[in-house]
């Protein structure tokens, strides 16, 4: 027996013609599968318009809210074909001064966009620039090179999540380490590591993925900076390491001669930039370590690197906000006051700004109040 084969066209006209002979409309809405309001409305639309009115309706809108009126469609293009040179903003200007108070005037990207559906610009070729990635080390000899990582996460029979930590010997395969913590913070992963180095000594490299507590920001081994009681000084951070100025210098201890701006400098591609502290940097930071030398000496920085400028804005904290409340906050965090250091901020972007569009040079170094 073949298939019948049937469409929405028919199922509505078969739908039409149980009704007219009789039939109520909860019973065959039930056994077509319907709602009785759309069978209702297939019976309307029938009654109204014929067999025309089962066919499937157009589902494009009626009117589109934001569309471009045809005239002034019309009005962009012929501008652009009397002036081929010229751009969206330039035809959007023009309009402004013609048409300014009588319509809404379309954005330079509507404009744009209209050049472009009717061929009257091309866009550039953007050059695509692929990442190269670094080879890894091999580590082909015992304790060269270790391999970190936690082994996702489990929930045990009392409702808590354990994280096993895993270290491994990359030549040997052995495993080194396999603790069972109840997060990835990372003063419990500083404890393991510690434990581990004691037991095992040090490796040449580790070796580990993107996430926390290993590379992520504010977090184990990748803090460019953290707050206080995160990176104590002789915990594992890098924020009190050489270098800390942004010209070259040298370090009396270990005799090493190195600065911020070292890779940029020998690439001849440093940008200008603004590196600006608070007093929160300076009261549980290491801020002073960018203009001083190992003696406690100032630095002129500007005169040593001319695309930096070093400024601090006295008695605020890490961030503040125009609503601040003098109230303590955490534990080791000075008391807050009502100094906002965003009109300060501000005037420095705009300064930063001016100096690298036209090359006006912003204020010399130095301290302010907010």
């Amino acid at each position: 027996m073949p298939w019948k084969e049937c469409s929405v066209m028919v199922e509505r006209l078969r739908f039409v013609a149980r009704l007219l002979d009789g039939e109520s409309m909860s019973e065959v809405c039930r056994e077509f599968g319907i709602s009785r309001k759309t069978g209702y409305k297939i019976y309307t639309r029938y009654k109204d318009r014929g067999l025309e009115a089962l066919t499937d309706r157009s589902r494009r809108p009626v009117r589109y809210a934001n569309q471009l009126p045809p005239q002034i469609e019309n009005q962009i293009v012929t501008l652009k074909q009397e002036k081929p040179h010229w751009g969206a903003r330039k035809i959007r200007e023009l309009l402004v001064r013609r048409l300014a108070g009588d319509i809404r005037i379309p954005a330079k990207s509507t404009i744009h966009a209209v050049l472009h559906r009717h061929g009257l610009v091309k866009g550039l070729p953007r050059p695509r620039s692929r990442a190269h990635g670094t080879p890894l080390s091999p580590g082909l000899d015992p304790n060269e090179l270790w391999c970190a990582d936690f082994k996702g996460e489990f929930k045990l029979g009392n409702g808590e999540y354990c994280y096993p930590l895993t270290v491994t010997d990359h030549a040997s395969r052995y495993l080194l380490l396999c603790e069972a913590l109840d997060s990835v913070r990372e003063n419990t992963a500083i404890t393991a590591f510690q434990q581990l180095f004691v037991e095992r000594g040090l490796p040449t490299a580790i070796r580990s993925d993107n996430g926390v507590p290993f590379v992520s920001p504010n977090a184990l081994f990748a803090s460019p900076s953290c707050p206080c009681g995160g990176c104590a000084w002789g915990s594992p951070s890098h924020e009190p390491e050489f270098p800390h100025t942004f010209p070259l210098r040298t370090d009396p201890l270990t005799g090493l001669t190195d600065g911020v701006l070292a890779r940029c400098l020998a690439h001849q591609n440093c940008p200008k930039f603004f590196n600006i502290d608070g007093g929160n940097e300076y009261w549980n930071k290491s801020s002073s370590l960018n203009h001083t030398d190992a003696f406690g000496n100032d630095l002129d920085v500007e005169s040593a690197a001319s695309n930096v400028r070093l400024y601090s804005i006295a008695s605020i904290e890490h961030n503040t906000t125009f609503d601040q409340r003098p109230e303590l906050l955490n534990e080791c965090q000075q008391m807050t006051n009502l100094l906002y250091n965003g009109p300060v901020f501000r005037a420095l972007s705009v300064a930063l700004d001016r100096w690298v569009t036209n090359g006006i040079f912003p204020p010399r170094e130095r301290s302010t109040h907010a």
